[in-house]
């Protein structure tokens, strides 16, 4: 597996490049919210992150995001 693949559950393999992957903070700063609302969305499954590190912080890409805020948007 090359330095920039991460292996997800054992039965996905996604490819990120590092530059992409936006922190918890950096996600909550582009959408206008409190940090502590982006983690209550992660909780409640409102929002996935991209990644999850062993550490259990998450990480981002903005096109997951922008995606999922659709999905949601379609469905109301």
């Amino acid at each position: 597996m090359a330095d920039d693949e991460r292996s997800l559950e054992g039965t996905h393999t996604v490819r990120f490049v590092a530059d992409e992957l936006l922190t918890s903070g950096q996600v909550a700063k582009r959408l206008g919210i409190n940090p502590s609302t982006l983690a209550r969305y992660v909780r409640e499954g409102k929002l996935k992150p991209s990644l999850t590190l062993p550490s259990g912080h998450h990480r981002w890409t903005w096109e997951d995001v922008l995606e999922q805020l659709r999905a949601q948007q379609s469905e109301n």
